[in-house]
């Protein structure tokens, strides 16, 4: 690999592997998440000793919270909150319904609670995120079509109602 400056580094995209191959070139930790890599590598490149660049400690791992443990004033980080059967239980309880999914805009709100360390995240804001986009996606729905309609005392149905209905939109 070529020498490359701090500005470049920064400036620069790189894949999870590509940043392994630096750090192993430059004999610096190798393990951890990307952005614990690109942290070593931009330490390396900003002068630090490569003595002094340490892995991140992770403290103990959390263990998993079963369907008891979660409340809605469970902390999304650090309490063992995971987006797992469990928890899947616990909104299905909350929202009274025989199966639960979790949804985008969830899994973005804890990945963003996680990657700021923001420990005022709790359960109860996973639902109101819930919520929100569930409210957004019925606001989005199309009306159903009614089954079927008379035209001209012929009784249209399904696909043919669907073909009347771009007739009468086209001009010609």
């Amino acid at each position: 690999m070529t020498t490359i400056d701090l500005a470049t580094f920064k400036a620069t995209y790189y894949y999870k592997q590509d940043l392994v191959a630096m750090c192993r070139q430059w004999h610096l930790p190798t393990n951890g998440t990307k952005a614990q890599l690109n942290q070593y590598i931009g330490q390396f490149l900003s002068g630090m000793p490569v003595d002094r660049i340490k892995p991140a400690k992770r403290l103990g791992k959390v263990p998993a919270l079963t369907v008891g443990d979660i409340t809605l004033n469970t902390k999304l980080v650090d309490s063992g909150f995971r987006f797992n059967a469990a928890a899947r239980q616990f909104f299905a309880n909350y929202f009274g319904v025989p199966h639960f999914s979790f949804t985008k805009g969830m899994a973005a709100l804890r990945r963003q609670a996680i990657a700021e360390h923001n420990l005022d995240v709790t359960v109860r804001d996973l639902i109101m995120t819930y919520k929100e986009g569930q409210s957004r996606s019925a606001e989005v729905r199309p009306q159903a079509e009614p089954e079927e309609a008379t035209t001209n005392g012929i009784t249209l149905c399904g696909p043919f109602l669907r073909i009347q209905r771009l007739a009468n939109t086209v001009s010609v």
